[in-house]
């Protein structure tokens, strides 16, 4: 501070000096400490919950491939992220297990009136069913005739 010919000197003690600029310290680590514990809290229940709906759509999974078709209604897709576009994915995955599912069945206990809709274009297997619905029907169409001639056969021979 200019004051022409005198020297001025202040004197404080370090804390007055020191003691507003450590408190200050204090609160931005206290505040840190703080911020860091919400974002670790939230990072592990974001992680938790979706680690969570994961499990369940391995689980359901698994248990698809053994066969059971009751499994869609466990995953849970309310959720607005790429888990539940998964969960909707298998969801339809499974939907479409159990049409083809009742189809087979269908066929075995010879009901060959059900069929497959083509879901696109590389959908080999409503292109097998339209094949098999083909051969079902030459079998019927030939049975029809060896019938017929059978009983011509046996008129004549009579």
């Amino acid at each position: 501070m200019a004051t022409g010919e005198w020297l001025v000197v202040l004197r404080k003690s370090e804390e007055a000096v020191t003691g507003p600029v450590r408190n200050q310290l204090y609160t931005v680590f206290a505040l840190m400490g703080l911020g860091l514990l919400v974002v670790v809290g939230v990072s592990l229940w974001i992680t938790t919950t979706t680690a969570r709906r994961i499990r369940r759509a391995v689980a359901a999974a698994d248990r698809v491939a053994l066969g059971d078709l009751s499994t869609s209604s466990e995953i849970v897709t309310d959720a607005r992220d790429e888990t539940a576009l998964l969960s909707h994915s298998f969801n339809r995955l499974v939907e479409s297990y159990r049409d083809i599912t009742q189809i087979c069945v269908a066929i075995a206990n010879g009901d060959f009136s059900k069929s497959f809709a083509k879901r696109s274009e590389a959908d080999t297997l409503a292109e097998t069913n339209r094949r098999l619905d083909r051969i079902v029907k030459k079998a019927k169409k030939l049975q029809t005739l060896l019938r017929q001639k059978l009983l011509t056969k046996s008129h004549e021979d009579r």
